[in-house]
């Protein structure tokens, strides 16, 4: 296992795939430059057959990704800056995204878009949105957000991978972040959640660039003589359309008893506060105390879905 920069582990990805499948290629706004360091050498080792710039019109990116996927290739799209996403929408929710439940699954659309987001990396107001709430809520599109250079590269070469359309989106301020990669294939699962520290009293949900704040905080907890177990981080890494964050774990004794939510979005639009929601409404339903046995319960079985803790609740 060695350490990598986030952005180094997207690279490997993207090298890996592209040796391993000769119909995918990469396209988008100067990726043969490839400025954010992703697509570093990708143009020199595939050529231009495989890696090309296009012209700097998000609608047109969008429909061209769509017609050479019906066409047989699997295109990795990238988009330089989730704020790019508005501009091309149209393509993205009217037709890649519902093209496979239109044709009756006749047509797949491998699809992989690449975007980064989020603030800190001084690109100012048009080039820091996360747009990750309006994605979501499209069925029939995976959206992958990972918070470390291990869930980066198997992340995006799980979505790569996939049949279906998936963003892949990059936090902007992260490039240079450190983390340990597994050597040798490395693949992700989308819908599964991952617990980054573990804990008791309290379930941090989050998702994305703000899981390293998360995972800070929980030091300086741990620095001034409160137990790191009193923090628990949980990582959703992947969503899916429909609102439905799909893979929440939660674990620790008291995992349910206290809960906060941090996203790296407006806060009316934060996509994490579904599993809130759900243990909010079972609070209401069965009162407190079963509430906690809930957590108890959760605990002996490890870790669940989201699906197991409606039925544990019902």
């Amino acid at each position: 296992m060695a350490r990598k920069r986030y952005i180094q582990a997207i690279n490997e990805a993207l090298f890996e795939e592209m040796e391993r499948d000769e119909n995918v290629i990469l396209i988008g706004e100067d990726v043969e430059l490839a400025i954010f360091g992703d697509a570093r050498g990708l143009y020199e080792r595939f050529g231009r057959n495989r890696i090309r710039n296009t012209p700097i019109c998000e609608a047109t990116l969008t429909g061209m990704a769509l017609g050479a996927t019906a066409a047989g290739y699997h295109v990795i799209l990238h988009m330089m800056f989730a704020n790019f996403v508005y501009t091309g929408f149209d393509a993205i929710a009217n037709q890649i995204s519902k093209m496979r439940l239109m044709t009756g699954g006749q047509i797949e659309i491998p699809i992989t878009f690449i975007a980064g987001y989020g603030g800190g990396g001084s690109n100012a107001a048009q080039h820091s949105d996360s747009a990750h709430p309006a994605l979501m809520n499209l069925g029939g599109i995976n959206v992958a957000m990972p918070s470390n250079s291990a869930d980066a590269k198997g992340l995006l070469k799980t979505a790569i991978r996939s049949r279906n359309p998936c963003f892949f989106l990059e936090a902007s301020a992260r490039g240079g972040q450190m983390g340990e990669v597994p050597d040798g294939e490395h693949l992700v699962p989308f819908g599964k959640a991952a617990i980054a520290r573990a804990g008791t009293d309290v379930t941090i949900v989050t998702v994305g660039s703000t899981v390293r704040t998360c995972l800070d905080a929980a030091q300086l907890l741990a620095d001034s003589g409160i137990s790191p177990e009193q923090a628990l981080g949980m990582d959703f890494r992947t969503g899916r359309g429909c609102g439905q964050c799909r893979g929440t774990g939660f674990k620790g004794r008291k995992a349910v008893a206290e809960v906060l939510i941090l996203d790296d979005e407006l806060r009316e639009m934060i996509v994490t506060r579904e599993p809130v929601r759900r243990i909010k409404e079972a609070a209401y339903r069965k009162g407190t105390r079963l509430l906690r046995e809930v957590g108890l319960d959760l605990v002996r079985r490890g870790e669940t879905t989201l699906q197991e803790l409606n039925r544990v609740v019902a």
